[in-house]
């Protein structure tokens, strides 16, 4: 006689590995989810972008003075200076004057600054700085020392000049002007 067969075990698989999954998946399909909502009602990833409040002249300045502190004049890197100033102009033009201006070349800007809202002195002027500074950056002149610098000083002069007053700049956001400031000659002392 035989002795008695042990008794058969079902081999069942542990749940745990299929829990861990399904949870898996689900979070995955709720990002997939979240991240086509976010893209189909247009919003951007991840932390909002940063904004400068600061108006477009007082960027150009601070911009500027950047360039400056480079020290790329005494460097013998008139090319690269000359490009950042420009772009430092054309980017006071776009946001200041709302014109397309960044993508144009000097000739096509002739036309631009026409028909905006500059005074034509001030568009002779930058046109001139523009012109100027494309000798430099294409047709390889090298200008002398003194005469780079005042490139940065005219992109002030240029910068100055077609800035808003500060009355107009109140206005313009939506403010009213400022009310004269009066004092009255009135003291209020206690027990009185």
């Amino acid at each position: 006689l035989r002795d008695i067969k042990p008794q058969a075990g079902l081999a069942v698989p542990a749940a745990w590995p299929w829990i861990a999954g399904g949870v898996l998946l689900a979070a995955l399909a709720a990002v997939a989810g979240w991240w086509a909502y976010r893209l189909w009602q247009g919003k951007p990833f991840g932390p909002a972008p940063f904004v400068d409040n600061r108006p477009p002249w007082q960027v150009a300045y601070d911009e500027l003075d950047r360039i400056g502190g480079l020290g790329l004049l005494e460097q013998g890197q008139f090319k690269a200076y000359y490009t950042l100033v420009t772009d430092c102009l054309r980017t006071y033009l776009e946001k200041q004057f709302d014109l397309r201006v960044y993508d144009r070349t000097t000739s096509q800007l002739r036309a631009t600054l026409r028909q905006s809202d500059l005074e034509p002195a001030s568009s002779r002027r930058f046109l001139g700085l523009f012109t100027e500074s494309d000798l430099v950056k294409f047709a390889k002149f090298k200008p002398d020392l003194k005469t780079a610098r005042q490139l940065t000083l005219e992109a002030r002069s240029l910068v100055d000049g077609t800035r808003p007053t500060p009355e107009l700049e109140g206005t313009a956001a939506g403010q009213p002007p400022a009310a004269p400031v009066t004092t009255s000659q009135l003291s209020y002392q206690s027990g009185q």
